[in-house]
């Protein structure tokens, strides 16, 4: 998929003020983005997480992984990427 089919709300982006990544999700080589595994209502996905980077959004529950992230989430609701 090119950077031009992803199209994410602006409000979205805008409540994603704590990406350290500058939105490489977005970009073509998608660097930050963690496999989901599963989603949780429509605000949090289940990860398999990338310890590669330290993102802000993510949390770790027992074992399992989750994201916060509200681009992340879209980018999975929208194009279950």
């Amino acid at each position: 998929m090119d950077k031009q089919e992803i199209t994410i709300d602006e409000a979205v982006v805008k409540k994603t003020t704590k990406c350290h990544c500058d939105f490489s999700c977005l970009s073509k080589h998608q660097g930050c983005l963690c496999k989901v595994l599963s989603t949780i209502g429509n605000e949090m996905v289940q990860i398999k997480s990338n310890f590669s980077n330290c993102c802000n959004y993510h949390i770790l529950f027992g074992n399992e992984h989750f994201c916060l992230c509200p681009v992340r989430s879209e980018l999975y609701q929208r194009y279950r990427m």
